[in-house]
């Protein structure tokens, strides 16, 4: 309203792009053209808003000047203070300009810091859900049922709470931007079924992993829904048809047995695995890889994935999507695919591109006789050679 440059920042580059759109949405009587770099818009008082996304390896606010900046869900910034102190200081320097940060708590990290900081200045509002006149007293008592309680404390209350209470910590957790999937080796798709609409029962969830060229594992897309077999049938068709994993895996229960049938009759190369171990023996080899730093998660995943892989096994009734991270990872390890036992595919003894071993070759190379290694995929190159 003054007349100045302001800056909105937000985690991931979705987060961005939809605050940009509601922005011009609202404010399109106001806007005159793009901003420098069509960053955002100038607006007809001479004002200038840019949206800046802050994942990882972003180079935000750099270059540019601020009266005042504003960043959104910024518990969920990766290297926040960083960020703050080395970028957006000096943004803002040139107009001695104010720095607003809006979240929901995500436990004691750095923006728990800066809250605690502008608290002492007494520069803070804090509140819970029920605060909104939209949100209706039924709809916080569901919540309340279908959270776990630490859950419930922090999204809808509003407080800073510890919920990695389980076998693995958010420090374990690798975050970064994954390859495309044309550099991904193998890709496997876990699923968990819940064939029912009714809101106390458990979901339905699909995790897809993958292992690129470097052999890093990726979490690349975790989700679950509550739904009637058809609907469930039709996502899960679509999520093969958009990524073709190379391994769809499930557990085999009795009403699963049904959806297994009709997605293989669907082209889908899925398989039903019986594990002879409970729900945590199953998720501590995982829980392991976690904490040697062998799991990245893509930057763009839903929070509510990380929340619930971080409480279990002590986080309530919902594991499900725990159930298909488990299946998901679990397909990519050769030996804990034969721990499973027989799989109709054959895929718990048929190594996957990602285990394949390169083989060695002697041969010359500029005149020079040496061992040196290729994929099957080059044999004929040299052998014609």
């Amino acid at each position: 309203m003054d007349g100045k440059p302001v800056a909105i920042g937000a985690p991931t580059d979705a987060h961005m792009a939809e605050m940009r759109q509601v922005f011009r949405n609202w404010f399109h009587t106001l806007i005159k053209g793009p901003s420098p770099g069509g960053l955002g818009f100038e607006l007809q008082n001479g004002a200038r808003i840019d949206f800046w996304s802050l994942s990882p390896g972003h180079n935000a606010f750099r270059g540019r000047g601020y009266s005042l900046a504003l960043l959104d869900e910024c518990a969920f910034v990766r290297n926040l203070t960083e960020t703050i102190e080395q970028n957006l200081m000096p943004a803002l320097a040139q107009y001695q300009g104010r720095l607003m940060l809006a979240s929901t708590p995500k436990g004691y990290n750095q923006f728990h810091d800066w809250f605690r900081r502008a608290e002492r200045e007494g520069q803070t509002v804090q509140g819970p859900s029920s605060l909104n006149p939209n949100v209706s007293p039924r709809w916080l008592a569901e919540q309340r049922k279908a959270m776990p309680e630490a859950v419930y404390q922090q999204e809808i209350l509003a407080q800073f709470v510890t919920i990695d209470s389980g076998l693995i910590k958010r420090e374990d957790i690798k975050l970064g931007e994954p390859p495309p999937l044309d550099r991904f080796l193998t890709l496997s798709l876990g699923l968990d079924f819940a064939l029912t609409e009714k809101k106390t029962s458990d979901f339905s969830a699909a995790v897809l992993a993958g292992v690129d060229e470097e052999k890093r594992t990726w979490i690349l897309k975790a989700e679950k829904w509550r739904a009637a077999w058809p609907e469930t049938f039709q996502r899960v068709l679509q999520l093969y048809q958009l990524f073709t994993p190379h391994l769809v895996l499930t557990e085999s229960v009795s009403f699963s047995e049904l959806c297994v049938r009709e997605l293989a009759a669907a082209g889908v190369p899925i398989d039903a695995i019986k594990p002879s171990t409970d729900k945590v023996a199953r998720f501590s080899p995982i829980a392991m890889r976690y904490r040697l730093g062998l799991i990245h998660h893509s930057a763009e995943l839903d929070q509510a994935f990380e929340d619930e892989i971080l409480m279990f096994p002590n986080g309530g009734e919902h594991d499900d999507m725990v159930d298909a991270l488990v299946y998901a990872v679990g397909g990519l390890d050769r030996t804990i695919r034969s721990a499973w036992g027989e799989l109709s595919s054959g895929h718990h003894w048929a190594p996957l591109a990602h285990e394949r071993k390169p083989q060695r070759w002697w041969g010359k190379i500029d005149g020079r006789e040496q061992w040196f290694e290729c994929g099957p995929e080059t044999n004929w190159q040299i052998k014609k050679s």
